[in-house]
């Protein structure tokens, strides 16, 4: 065999093992520095588990540490990065669910829905089953109310003028991310200060 042209060196990481309510996430961290010409300061963040696979490396972070930058992360920009992706945020039937039935309630308080009408409305918003916007809309546009004069009046006619980009479409944090952000990422924060104040003593 030929002489390799490149080398090898092992490098240590940390990883953290954080277990809660019967699970495990893995967070790996490498933290990286170059000299003072190349500017370079970052590291790579990695996490599995119950969690993910989420990744990203930041190569330019500033002055301070990599652990000083993940601390001021805000929960978009952060999953957004490691989850590798610019759609975080999803459609969210029930949510847009909640907001049509508000109108329903407030054209109901301003007379514009008699209370039959509004019941109606109310009661098939709840049979929608539908996991896409679009699949969303092909069931709102069924719901109608039959007002005995030989007509139907939908609902997005009654609510919104058959003008869809009044209507209230919302949106939710996609899978878990939200949970993680809330509940774990506090404690991965914490856990990683510890250890890196560790190195910092025992240098």
């Amino acid at each position: 065999m030929s002489e390799a042209n490149y080398t090898c060196r092992v490098k240590k990481v940390t990883q953290l093992a954080i277990s809660r309510h019967g699970g495990t996430t893995y967070v790996t961290v490498d933290t990286f520095k170059g000299n003072s010409e190349s500017r370079v300061n970052g590291g790579t963040i990695q996490i599995s588990g119950d969690f993910g696979p989420w990744s990203h490396t930041w190569t330019h972070v500033g002055d301070g540490s990599f652990i000083d930058f993940l601390g001021k992360l805000n929960f978009d920009y952060a999953m957004n990065k490691l989850l590798g992706c610019d759609d975080l945020y999803v459609f969210d039937a029930e949510q847009t669910i909640n907001g049509i039935r508000k109108t329903v309630l407030e054209r109901r308080r301003e007379n514009e829905l008699t209370a039959e009408q509004a019941r109606e409305y109310w009661d098939e918003l709840a049979n929608i089953d539908a996991t896409t916007e679009r699949e969303f809309f092909d069931s709102l546009n069924d719901i109608s109310w039959y007002g005995g004069r030989g007509d139907f009046v939908s609902l997005t006619s009654a609510l919104y003028d058959d003008d869809i980009s009044q209507m209230p479409i919302l949106t939710s944090p996609k899978g878990n991310t939200l949970y993680f952000w809330e509940n774990l990422w506090p404690i991965v924060l914490v856990e990683l200060r510890k250890v890196f104040d560790a190195k910092e003593l025992a240098a």
